[in-house]
C-alpha cells in the first residue's frame, strides 16, 4: 500500500475518497504520475467503476467545463477514464492560465522599458554640457 493510497483511501468512507481524489487533482496537488499511481492502486482493490465521461472537445476546456467534470464525481461517476480525463483538463486550463499572464507581462514590461528610456534620454539632456 503506498503513502498515496493510505492518503486518500485508508479508513474513509467512499464519498470521502472521492472528494479528496477529485479537489486534490482540481487543485492540482495530485498530478501525472502520482494520479497514474492511484488510479493503478485503486484498479488493483475494485475501487473504481466503469462509468465514462463524454469528453467536450479541447476548445471548451475551461473552468466551467472543470466545474460539471467535479459535479460529475458527486453523482458517483468515478472511473480511471474520468480522473485521467480530469486530470488532463486541469493540466490544459493550468498552461492557458499561465500562457495569458505571460501574454499580459510583456506589454507591461515593454512600457516600463520604454518609460525607463525616456527618463534617461530627458536627464542625458538636461545635464550641462562641458565646453
Amino acid at each position: 500500500m503506498s503513502k498515496l493510497y493510505e492518503h486518500y483511501v485508508k479508513g474513509k468512507k467512499p464519498a470521502e475518497i472521492t472528494h479528496g481524489i477529485v479537489t486534490d487533482i482540481r487543485r492540482h496537488r495530485l498530478v501525472g504520475n502520482d494520479v497514474n499511481s492511484l488510479i493503478t492502486e485503486l484498479e488493483q482493490k475494485g475501487m473504481l467503476g466503469d462509468t465514462t465521461v463524454k469528453p467536450a472537445h479541447k476548445s471548451e476546456w475551461n473552468e466551467k467545463y472543470l466545474k460539471l467534470l467535479v459535479s460529475e464525481a458527486v453523482r458517483g461517476t468515478f472511473s480511471k477514464q474520468y480522473l485521467l480525463h480530469l486530470a488532463e483538463v486541469v493540466e490544459h486550463i493550468s498552461r492557458s492560465d499561465n500562457k495569458s499572464n505571460s501574454k499580459k507581462i510583456v506589454p507591461v514590461i515593454l512600457i516600463i522599458a520604454i518609460i525607463i528610456a525616456i527618463v534617461v534620454l530627458v536627464i542625458a539632456n538636461k545635464e550641462p554640457r562641458s565646453s
